[in-house]
């Protein structure tokens, strides 16, 4: 196990540093490891051993994450069957798969929509610091993410055109929106 994780980290940290890919917020080989052992040969591992993982995992995450976890496990198997660094491809197993979309769409429909008034809205701006107001409309009317407006350059933000133009940072797809006046004094 401790070999193929080995192979798996520095091509994806090469990968990451050449904008190739976006960084994972959780560790992906550290749970594997746990569950299989170290010292564990990753092409010894059978379909069972996929389940009892997978089970671990259902026992600690929601749907969403575990259907995440469960392909994260498979994309380090992957690569070791792509690279030549196992003797033989992995054998998952049938019952190794992401939970299906009726599984994971039920709690978010059950929690009900989760939307603020303009009024809930406008009470936050009002309420929040400068850095804070901006991150907050920057947010409601372009639809930016905090991470986004963290790493938003400043020629993207347009400021005597009106305009923002920043793409997606895990698509690439171009956006563009248009702030409103109080936004736009407040970043200058």
């Amino acid at each position: 196990m401790a070999g193929l994780c080995n192979h798996f980290l520095p091509a994806k940290t090469h990968k990451l540093a050449a904008g190739k890919i976006t960084p994972s917020p959780s560790p992906i080989t550290g749970r594997q490891e746990a569950t299989f052992g170290k010292g564990r040969r990753a092409d010894d591992l059978r379909a069972d051993d996929f389940a009892r993982h997978q089970a671990h995992l259902a026992g600690r995450y929601d749907p969403v994450r575990l259907g995440n976890e469960v392909q994260k496990a498979r994309t380090v198997f992957e690569f070791g069957a792509e690279n030549g660094l196992l003797d033989r491809p992995p054998q998952f197993g049938g019952e190794v798969t992401k939970p299906p979309k009726v599984v994971l769409g039920l709690p978010r429909a059950n929690e009900g929509r989760k939307l603020w008034s303009a009024a809930e809205v406008r009470s936050l701006v009002a309420a929040a610091g400068a850095p804070l107001k901006v991150t907050l409309l920057l947010d409601v009317i372009c639809g930016f993410g905090n991470s986004e407006v963290g790493t938003l350059p400043q020629d993207a933000l347009g400021l005597v055109g009106g305009w923002v133009t920043f793409p997606r940072p895990n698509t690439g797809f171009e956006r563009r929106a248009g702030p409103w006046p109080a936004t736009v004094a407040l970043l200058r």
